[in-house]
């Protein structure tokens, strides 16, 4: 199981979202979608499934003034980045209250334990 560390996916996001703390009764054990009925999804696709996907788009974005390649999930609140990047973002992460697991479409799994807050997206 790998690392992952997440971020707002509000107006200071990045390529690692989570929204703010959801209220009582929300959170990790509903999926973190609270009244929208539809748990957070993140995926890992290969070039060919990527293209083929009409539910995904992929593309470079810069985050913190750096360039990733990202795959974009329109339908998700969700999205996450490697300590290999956060590193880079010049940012100080916040501990999460609560870790959560991920689950990909190949059965790997991430577990998210930081935010990463006002980070610019572009």
């Amino acid at each position: 199981m790998g690392m992952g560390f997440a971020q707002s996916s509000g107006s200071s996001a990045a390529t690692s979202f989570v929204r703010p703390p959801a209220p009582a009764g929300c959170g990790v054990v509903r999926g973190g979608a609270c009244g929208r009925g539809v748990p957070s999804q993140f995926y890992v696709l290969s070039d060919r499934q990527s293209a083929a996907s009409p539910d995904v788009a992929t593309g470079i974005l810069s985050v913190q003034a750096i360039n990733c390649y990202a795959f974009i999930d329109p339908g998700s609140s969700l999205s996450y980045v490697t300590l290999f990047i956060a590193s880079s973002f010049g940012v100080e992460p916040e501990q999460l209250h609560e870790s959560f697991s991920v689950s990909t479409r190949v059965g790997d799994s991430i577990t998210a334990t930081r935010v990463y807050k006002n980070c610019v997206v572009m």
